[in-house]
């Protein structure tokens, strides 16, 4: 019969510590590939608010932030869906896209994004740590980029331009937001009061 390998019941037992000692691990009964509080890595931290809600990707829980994105994308659709504002859906995934993708790109933090809505107008702001403080911004609703038709990047502010009703940066580059409406739609007819009969 082979030897069992020495226990700590063992006295004269040299117990072998492994490297992942004293590291942090995930709660009894968290899912595998969760991290250690509950969440699944590249999907962030999202609460929902009275007039929205808030997305939040830490880059050292959440990883690669080329997914981070996708997700918010994903969220924002669902929300407008809930406001009943599918129309904006498609312009508010593109615009997410966009400003969570320069996040990603030029800040070095974690990324939020806050969706709230007020009468039928959605704001998006997208905030990052860690962005090149102190230094001006590049680009803003003043001064846009001119990419040239063989360039594959520079493109993305431009749609911001033409897809919000508004928009900005703020003065240390850490926030950017815009707005879009939802407009009336053009085939819906007046209501009308049915006449008793």
């Amino acid at each position: 019969m082979p030897a069992l390998p020495p226990t700590a019941a063992d006295p004269g037992a040299d117990l072998v510590t492994p490297d992942t000692a004293g590291t942090a691990r995930p709660a009894p009964g968290t899912p595998s590939g969760r991290a250690p509080d509950g969440c699944l890595p590249g999907r962030g931290a999202l609460t929902l608010r009275g007039d929205g809600l808030d997305l939040v990707f830490r880059r050292a829980v959440d990883g690669d932030g080329r997914r981070w994105p996708g997700r918010a994308r994903e969220v924002a659709a669902q929300q407008l869906e809930l406001w009943k504002l599918g129309g904006l859906v498609d312009d508010v995934r593109l615009v997410v896209s966009e400003l969570l993708s320069n996040a990603v790109c030029h800040g070095h933090g974690d990324v939020a994004l806050r969706l709230t809505c007020r009468d039928g107008e959605v704001r998006l702001d997208v905030t990052t740590t860690g962005a090149a403080q102190n230094q001006p911004c590049a680009w803003g609703p003043e001064n846009l980029p001119s990419p040239s038709e063989d360039d594959e990047n520079g493109r993305g502010l431009l749609l911001v331009q033409a897809l919000a009703e508004d928009w900005g940066v703020s003065e240390d580059v850490s926030r950017v937001w815009c707005t879009l409406t939802a407009a009336a739609p053009a085939d819906e007819p007046e209501c009308e009061v049915a006449a008793a009969g």
